[in-house]
C-alpha cells in the first residue's frame, strides 16, 4: 500500500519532489508517535476519550482522499478556468 501512496503523493511535483518525498518519510514517523502520544493521552483523560486523536487523523485522511490527492495539473486547470469565469463576468458587466 505504501509505494501506492508514495507514488501518488509525490505525483507532479516536478522539483519539489524531494521536499515532498521528505514530507512522506515524516509520515511514517508521525504513525509511530501518534500511538505514544494516543497512550499519554488515555492516561491522562481516558481511553475513551484519548480515540479523538485517531478520530482527527481519519478525517485528515478523508481530506486528503477527497480533495488533497488532486494532482496539481487538475488542481491549477480548476483555478484557471473559476479565474476565467470570474474575470469574464466582471469584463462582460
Amino acid at each position: 500500500m505504501f509505494p501506492s501512496i508514495f507514488t501518488l503523493g509525490v505525483a507532479e511535483l516536478g522539483p519539489l519532489t524531494g521536499n515532498g518525498s521528505g514530507l512522506m518519510n515524516m509520515a511514517i514517523v508521525g504513525g509511530a508517535i501518534i500511538p505514544v502520544i494516543q497512550g499519554a493521552m488515555a492516561d491522562r483523560i481516558g481511553i475513551h476519550h484519548a480515540f479523538l486523536l485517531p478520530v482527527i487523523c481519519y478525517l485528515y485522511i478523508l481530506f486528503y482522499a477527497l480533495r488533497g490527492s488532486l494532482p496539481n495539473s487538475e488542481r491549477y486547470e480548476n483555478r484557471r478556468e473559476t479565474f476565467a469565469r470570474e474575470m469574464g463576468n466582471a469584463i462582460s458587466r
